[in-house]
């Protein structure tokens, strides 16, 4: 967030690492790690991190804030469909604006991973203010399966709606060998670039799976490159119990969020103020409610002859 008006400075370029997980969650949505616990794994790993939260955008933004972590600005977007995609940007402030326009007011008071508009509204908004689009995860059980549905499925097939996919996460450390190999084949069929991450909901999963580049980069070298073909690297196998001690905490939280009013004020917190949500004198986000931070910019009318 900005501090007294004005944005604090990015990460030197001089700031550089030969890897990045690209896939991490915080506190800030379902997972139990907090900043500063971060910025010290990846300092220790010498790695990059990317902050990829489950409909939100705070821990992504103060983690670049520090200034201390090759990081890129980034959040895990759930749609109506429970359709799951990575958003990377650029900049934080196009981020932020994407946030508070295309994310925030259609959030979900009991659900972390569930917003009211469609991943097809959702995915040109972000290219549009240049995102590049990722896949996580492409054959997980469940919802979380893009192959998940037929609804789903007839929106996705589209020659057209594909081409705006431009990632496949081919290593995620929660998925076992065979099903990342599908992940492979799938980048290799659609011809996309492919990233890896950990999709780390606990400190000592961070760094379980990367990118490698082969040199040290800064953040604008990173995002750049991730067009291109890079390694992928994993420094530990598959491990059943790892997953099922993650998801243990990552259910109880979903659970928690569902039931507990004090958890959905909490998650509803308006991202331009600290003030509590409150949804007894608060507009409802579900009903499509704009809450940016910086008015609408006139629209241009047509010089009239």
């Amino acid at each position: 967030m900005t501090t007294n008006g004005r944005r604090p400075l990015p990460p030197p370029a001089d700031l550089r690492v030969p890897a990045m997980d690209m896939h991490v969650h915080t506190h800030f949505s379902d997972a139990k790690i907090t900043i500063d616990e971060l910025v010290n794994a990846a300092h220790r790993r010498r790695l990059g991190v990317s902050v990829c939260d489950h409909n939100e955008i705070r821990g992504a933004i103060k983690l670049w804030e520090t200034g201390r972590v090759v990081t890129l600005p980034a959040l895990e977007i759930g749609s109506l469909e429970r359709f799951e995609f990575l958003c990377y940007f650029p900049k934080p402030e196009l981020l932020e604006e994407y946030f508070v326009r295309y994310v925030e007011p259609f959030k979900r008071h009991r659900y972390f991973a569930k917003l009211t508009k469609s991943f097809t509204y959702l995915i040109p908004a972000a290219k549009e203010m240049g995102a590049l689009i990722g896949l996580p995860h492409p054959f997980a059980p469940g919802w979380k399966n893009f192959n998940f549905n037929a609804r789903r499925r007839r929106k996705l097939i589209e020659p057209d709606f594909m081409g705006q996919i431009d990632l496949i996460e081919v290593i995620n450390s929660h998925m076992p060998d065979n099903r990342n190999f599908k992940a492979f084949m799938l980048s290799e069929v659609l011809d996309k670039s492919v990233i890896a991450g950990s999709d780390a909901h606990r400190i000592a999963e961070v760094g379980a799976a990367y990118l490698s580049f082969g040199k040290a980069l800064n953040a604008t070298d990173i995002f750049r490159l991730l067009r291109r073909r890079i390694k992928v690297a994993s420094e530990e196998r598959f491990r059943f119990t790892r997953t099922a001690g993650t998801g243990r905490g990552v259910i109880f939280n979903h659970i928690k969020l569902y039931l507990s009013r004090k958890k959905q004020n909490h998650w509803m917190l308006r991202y331009d103020d600290e003030v509590a949500y409150d949804p007894d004198i608060m507009p409802d986000r579900r009903s499509g409610f704009d809450r940016r931070k910086h008015p609408r910019r006139p629209e241009r009318r047509k010089n009239e002859e």
